[in-house]
């Protein structure tokens, strides 16, 4: 549903909130699949999994790890204080 909508509007010289979500679900779950590869190497024993900070932005799912949040995403563009801290 949501592709025939993404195509219409693409095709109609719109742009839509369903291609913006489209493109940031992807982002966000690029990086995902980063940090689950890397703490699936270290669990088999290919290496170590340093402790860090987690922060996920809670308006396009986007996670990534460092000492602080930044005061931006780097993804969608939302605001700090939409990003926070996971453990």
């Amino acid at each position: 549903m949501l592709v025939k909508v993404v195509r219409g509007n693409r095709a109609s010289g719109m742009r839509s909130f369903a291609l913006y979500a489209f493109k940031d679900a992807s982002a966000a779950e690029q990086v995902h699949e980063g940090l689950l590869r890397e703490a699936l190497e270290a669990l088999e024993g290919r290496g170590d999994y340093p402790v860090r900070r987690y922060y996920t932005c809670t308006s396009c799912g986007y996670t990534f790890a460092g000492i602080d949040g930044p005061a931006v995403c780097p993804v969608c563009g939302a605001p700090g204080e939409k990003i926070l801290e996971r453990l």
